[in-house]
């Protein structure tokens, strides 16, 4: 009789969980879970282990109860990351000390001047854009190559 898919995790499965929510890293993860394997195999079954569907619940899961004890989800990362770029991007005044008081600077035409903190908006707007996947490369071929134009070039290169 064929044994069907497991419902649960193996130990090895639980282990490389645990380590992949720690560290991020997949590689590392599979090796240190106890997979006897080179490199290039733990990167192979890692890639295959994120795919796996009771890992990937798992993961979830981890996640979840990280959520609940820090209080910190992504709406609030999200939420405070926006908070900061509004901050940022208020003005406030440039203040000198003139005689006892604080005035307003001004420039040479005596315009008030003003400041933002045009870093901390950028910084958090980067962040922001990043999550919301705004800013991958793409890079666009155009014109056609063909097995014949490989094999020339390498053939050329020896």
């Amino acid at each position: 009789m064929a044994k069907g898919p497991s419902k649960t995790l193996t130990e090895k499965q639980e282990k490389f969980c645990l380590k992949y929510f720690e560290t991020g890293n997949g590689l590392r993860s599979v090796l240190d879970a106890g997979y006897d394997q080179t490199d290039h195999a733990a990167g192979v079954t890692a890639n295959r282990l994120l795919k796996n569907p009771l890992v990937q619940a798992r993961l979830g899961q981890l996640r979840q109860k990280q959520e609940a004890r820090t209080e910190i989800s992504v709406d609030y990362v999200i939420n405070n990351l926006k908070e900061v770029v509004e901050r940022c991007m208020q003005r406030a005044p440039v203040m000198v000390q003139k005689g006892q008081q604080m005035v307003q600077a001004t420039d040479a035409d005596g315009n008030h001047i003003w400041r933002f903190d045009a870093n901390g908006a950028n910084g958090a707007l980067q962040m922001l854009g990043k999550h919301l996947k705004m800013f991958t490369e793409k890079v666009e071929h155009s014109g056609k190559i063909t097995l014949e134009d490989l094999v020339a070039g390498s053939s050329e290169e020896e």
